[in-house]
Protein backbone atom coordinates (compact mmCIF):
# COMPACT_ATOMS: atom_id res chain seq x y z
CA UNK A 1 0.00 0.00 0.00
CA UNK A 2 2.46 2.26 0.56
CA UNK A 3 3.93 2.03 -2.52
CA UNK A 4 0.57 2.77 -4.40
CA UNK A 5 0.05 6.05 -1.97
CA UNK A 6 3.78 7.09 -2.66
CA UNK A 7 2.83 6.74 -6.57
CA UNK A 8 -0.57 8.53 -6.19
CA UNK A 9 1.40 11.57 -4.56
CA UNK A 10 4.00 11.70 -7.02
CA UNK A 11 1.35 11.45 -9.62
CA UNK A 12 -0.86 14.31 -7.56
CA UNK A 13 2.49 16.36 -7.17
CA UNK A 14 3.25 15.98 -11.25
CA UNK A 15 -0.14 16.91 -12.21
CA UNK A 16 -0.06 20.11 -10.27
CA UNK A 17 3.20 21.19 -11.60
CA UNK A 18 2.19 20.53 -15.47
CA UNK A 19 -0.93 22.62 -14.81
CA UNK A 20 0.87 25.18 -13.30
CA UNK A 21 3.25 25.33 -15.75
CA UNK A 22 1.06 25.37 -18.48
CA UNK A 23 -0.93 28.13 -17.09
CA UNK A 24 2.28 29.84 -17.40
CA UNK A 25 2.86 28.61 -20.85
CA UNK A 26 -0.76 30.24 -21.34
CA UNK A 27 0.30 33.66 -19.97
CA UNK A 28 3.57 33.94 -21.81
CA UNK A 29 1.46 32.59 -25.33
CA UNK A 30 -1.55 34.90 -23.94
CA UNK A 31 1.19 37.95 -23.76
CA UNK A 32 3.41 36.77 -26.87
CA UNK A 33 -0.33 37.13 -29.15
CA UNK A 34 -1.11 40.62 -27.65
CA UNK A 35 2.09 42.20 -28.39
CA UNK A 36 2.11 41.07 -32.06
CA UNK A 37 -1.39 42.32 -32.03
CA UNK A 38 -0.80 45.62 -31.23
CA UNK A 39 2.90 45.69 -33.65
CA UNK A 40 0.64 44.62 -36.53
CA UNK A 41 -1.91 47.60 -35.32
CA UNK A 42 0.98 50.08 -34.94
CA UNK A 43 2.19 48.72 -38.61
CA UNK A 44 -1.04 48.92 -40.44
CA UNK A 45 -2.11 52.72 -38.83
CA UNK A 46 1.33 53.88 -39.68
CA UNK A 47 0.73 52.47 -43.26
CA UNK A 48 -2.69 53.72 -43.65
CA UNK A 49 -1.50 57.36 -42.50
CA UNK A 50 1.27 57.11 -45.09
CA UNK A 51 -1.21 56.33 -47.57
CA UNK A 52 -3.76 58.94 -46.34
CA UNK A 53 -0.50 61.56 -47.06
CA UNK A 54 -0.24 60.96 -50.61
CA UNK A 55 -3.40 61.31 -51.40
CA UNK A 56 -4.05 64.19 -53.66
CA UNK A 57 -6.46 65.25 -51.41
CA UNK A 58 -4.28 65.47 -48.75
CA UNK A 59 -2.02 67.36 -50.75
CA UNK A 60 -3.96 70.25 -52.31
CA UNK A 61 -5.28 71.11 -48.35
CA UNK A 62 -2.02 71.03 -47.27
CA UNK A 63 -0.09 72.28 -50.09
CA UNK A 64 -2.66 74.15 -52.53
CA UNK A 65 0.14 76.42 -54.04
CA UNK A 66 2.34 73.28 -54.89
CA UNK A 67 -0.30 71.42 -56.32
CA UNK A 68 -1.28 74.11 -58.94
CA UNK A 69 2.04 75.14 -59.49
CA UNK A 70 3.09 70.87 -60.11
CA UNK A 71 -0.34 71.27 -62.24
CA UNK A 72 0.82 74.32 -64.66
CA UNK A 73 4.03 73.07 -64.78
CA UNK A 74 2.77 69.12 -66.11
CA UNK A 75 -0.09 71.63 -68.17
CA UNK A 76 3.12 73.86 -70.12
CA UNK A 77 5.41 70.49 -70.02
CA UNK A 78 2.39 68.45 -72.24
CA UNK A 79 1.72 71.61 -73.97
CA UNK A 80 5.53 71.83 -75.55
CA UNK A 81 5.32 68.25 -75.99
CA UNK A 82 2.54 68.21 -77.80
CA UNK A 83 3.16 71.68 -80.01
CA UNK A 84 6.43 70.25 -81.06
CA UNK A 85 5.95 69.40 -85.18
CA UNK A 86 8.26 69.21 -87.23
CA UNK A 87 9.91 72.13 -88.79
CA UNK A 88 8.72 72.96 -92.47
CA UNK A 89 11.30 74.40 -94.85
CA UNK A 90 10.00 77.70 -97.27
CA UNK A 91 12.66 78.49 -99.00
CA UNK A 92 16.30 78.53 -96.85
CA UNK A 93 14.09 79.49 -93.73
CA UNK A 94 12.67 76.55 -91.35
CA UNK A 95 8.68 77.67 -89.89
CA UNK A 96 8.12 76.11 -87.31
CA UNK A 97 4.06 75.00 -87.13
CA UNK A 98 1.63 76.53 -84.08
CA UNK A 99 1.80 74.59 -80.94
CA UNK A 100 -1.26 73.21 -79.43
CA UNK A 101 -1.84 77.08 -77.05
CA UNK A 102 -1.80 78.71 -80.29
CA UNK A 103 -3.88 76.13 -82.32
CA UNK A 104 -6.59 76.63 -79.62
CA UNK A 105 -6.17 80.47 -79.66
CA UNK A 106 -5.52 80.66 -76.42
CA UNK A 107 -8.48 79.34 -74.40
CA UNK A 108 -6.12 76.89 -72.11
CA UNK A 109 -4.33 79.37 -70.32
CA UNK A 110 -7.41 81.08 -68.61
CA UNK A 111 -9.11 77.48 -68.14
CA UNK A 112 -5.64 76.67 -66.27
CA UNK A 113 -5.84 79.52 -64.31
CA UNK A 114 -9.87 79.43 -63.62
CA UNK A 115 -8.81 75.61 -62.02
CA UNK A 116 -6.19 77.07 -60.09
CA UNK A 117 -7.98 80.17 -58.76
CA UNK A 118 -10.92 77.89 -57.77
CA UNK A 119 -8.65 74.97 -56.02
CA UNK A 120 -7.01 78.06 -53.69
CA UNK A 121 -10.45 79.14 -53.09
CA UNK A 122 -11.90 76.03 -52.22
CA UNK A 123 -8.88 75.39 -49.56
CA UNK A 124 -9.13 79.11 -48.15
CA UNK A 125 -13.08 78.45 -47.59
CA UNK A 126 -12.20 74.93 -45.62
CA UNK A 127 -9.22 77.13 -43.66
CA UNK A 128 -11.73 80.22 -43.21
CA UNK A 129 -15.06 79.10 -43.08
CA UNK A 130 -16.01 82.40 -41.37
CA UNK A 131 -14.56 84.41 -45.12
CA UNK A 132 -16.62 82.32 -47.51
CA UNK A 133 -18.41 85.21 -48.43
CA UNK A 134 -15.52 86.95 -49.41
CA UNK A 135 -13.67 84.62 -50.45
CA UNK A 136 -16.13 83.80 -52.75
CA UNK A 137 -16.81 87.77 -54.32
CA UNK A 138 -12.98 87.69 -55.00
CA UNK A 139 -12.76 84.30 -56.85
CA UNK A 140 -15.51 85.77 -58.59
CA UNK A 141 -13.91 89.21 -59.50
CA UNK A 142 -10.73 87.32 -60.52
CA UNK A 143 -12.19 84.23 -62.96
CA UNK A 144 -14.48 87.08 -64.54
CA UNK A 145 -11.48 88.74 -65.42
CA UNK A 146 -9.81 85.96 -67.22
Amino acid sequence: MEQREFLEKEIEQTTRELKYKLGELEQQTRHKVDEITEGVTKTVQGISEGVEKLSLKHQIETRPATVIAASVGAGVLVGRRMGRRPARTVGAAPVRSPGVFARMGGAVMPLVWGVGVNAVATWARRKYPKSADAINLIETAVITRL
